[in-house]
């Protein structure tokens, strides 16, 4: 369907093709990619070609491992459902850094068990592909992921069905613990995000009249709804602006949104409506801060976020500003010569908490299962983190889950600069 905020403008820059991440960190993951093109069956042939003297050489291999009987190997595989592909896929990238350092570390410590871990990693845009690629291999005990929410609200009921334990360290959904019993979420719910967001901009940044411009999406309207009351007790008078419904109203939304003594502008619309709607703002001779909720700000509008002085608010800090993080940034920054983004740490922790969960088991009731480690997760109580202690409580919501701001500008590139974070 046409809609004036895309007729209007500047069509959004092509996305990265799927696996462009910029590191070559992605070596030593398995990458499960879609079908096609003859990719697979170059491949299947290639490996029986390479295989067929090893089969050869089977009986010879079993004798020589009978003769050791006290060495076994045990392997199993924890999932990465990462945004690989399109323009969120620089996330993606640092996710997957994050989570093969998680595993190198705790497969490089010989006090824990002897079952190998192994990382499998997907692109969350395949959808139920991706997610029947996990559910069918007996192996995979655990999934970390999902950036977006919509990708995760549809594929963890799935997981679910399958008895798969996952741990969300994307951004908190709309997906409840109803639409996947046994998943646990890391960050703080997009309300919480809000509300931090709004204390922010009572306080430190001393705003008392915002314009509100929210999107059609439920869940938008809700967020703003939240941010409004949160605001209002905190002595913010709030402007509605309607979203721009004709060319006439895209010229003027600029001027609509900063009449009436307006210092800032709240937007709770779709990551899309929202690079649209920044340019404008930008327009202006001077223009005002942005404030964004939870949904909209994403790696997908980077480039249009930092045009301005942009505030958000997320449910993982700046692991640089963590001392316990230490030894996990100084490894990032050695491999990539950047500093780890507040998602990368949250999905390293993710991992430790599936690592963790994997040899508890293992050591005392045999080989892990996703049934072993759905009960570890569920029964180890607080668990320690770079970020702090994770504790969850039967709802699958992290107990103490804090909200952080950052701002993004030209000068501090997404995803900013923590400037604030809610008490503890």
């Amino acid at each position: 369907m046409s809609s004036p905020l895309r007729d209007n403008l500047t069509p959004s820059p092509s996305p990265t093709r799927r696996g462009e991440t910029g590191s070559p960190s992605l070596a030593g993951a398995v990458l499960i990619l879609p079908k096609g093109k003859g990719r697979g069956i170059r491949f299947q042939r290639s490996l029986k070609a390479e295989l067929l003297p090893l089969a050869l050489l089977a009986p010879v291999l079993l004798a020589a491992a009978c003769a050791v009987p006290s060495m076994t190997f045990r392997t199993v595989k924890i999932g990465l459902v990462a945004p690989l592909s399109g323009e969120a896929a620089g996330e993606g990238g640092r996710w997957v850094i994050a989570a093969r350092q998680a595993v190198d570390v705790w497969n490089a410590d010989p006090t824990h068990g002897d079952v190998r871990k192994e990382l499998v990693v997907l692109d969350e845009a395949e959808g139920e592909a991706a997610v029947q690629s996990l559910v069918l291999d007996p192996r995979v005990v655990g999934v970390v992921g999902y950036a977006r929410p919509t990708a995760a609200r549809a594929s963890l009921g799935r997981l679910a069905a399958a008895g798969m334990p996952v741990l969300v360290a994307g951004s908190e959904s709309e997906a409840q613990p109803s639409d996947g019993a046994g998943a646990q979420y890391l960050t703080a719910s997009h309300p919480a995000l809000a509300q931090e967001l709004a204390a922010y901009a009572a306080g430190p940044l001393q705003l008392r009249v915002v314009s509100v411009v929210v999107g059609p999406d439920a869940t938008d309207r809700a967020i703003a709804a939240v941010f409004r009351e949160s605001g209002a007790a905190a002595g913010i008078a709030f402007r509605e602006v309607p979203m721009p419904a004709s060319p006439a109203d895209v010229r003027t939304f600029s001027d609509r949104v900063s009449t009436n003594g307006v210092q800032a502008v709240f937007l709770a619309t779709s990551s899309g409506d929202a690079r649209t709607l920044l340019p404008l703002l930008d327009a202006r001779p001077r223009p005002l801060p942005v404030l964004l909720a939870p949904r909209t700000a994403t790696g997908e509008a980077s480039r249009e976020l930092e045009r301005l002085d942009v505030y958000w608010a997320g449910g993982a800090p700046d692991p640089a500003m963590i001392p316990e993080a230490k030894d996990f940034v100084d490894r990032y920054r050695s491999q990539t010569g950047t500093a780890p983004a507040p998602g990368a740490a949250l999905v390293y922790d993710a991992m430790g908490l599936i690592l963790r969960a994997i040899d508890g088991p293992a050591r005392t009731r045999g080989s892990p299962s996703r049934a072993s480690v759905q009960d570890s997760l569920r029964t180890a109580g607080e668990a320690p983190g770079i970020l702090g202690r994770h504790r969850f409580g039967e709802d699958g919501r992290r107990q103490g889950a804090r909200a952080f701001v950052f701002l993004v500008n030209r000068s501090q590139p997404f995803p900013g600069r923590q400037v604030g974070a809610a008490p503890e």
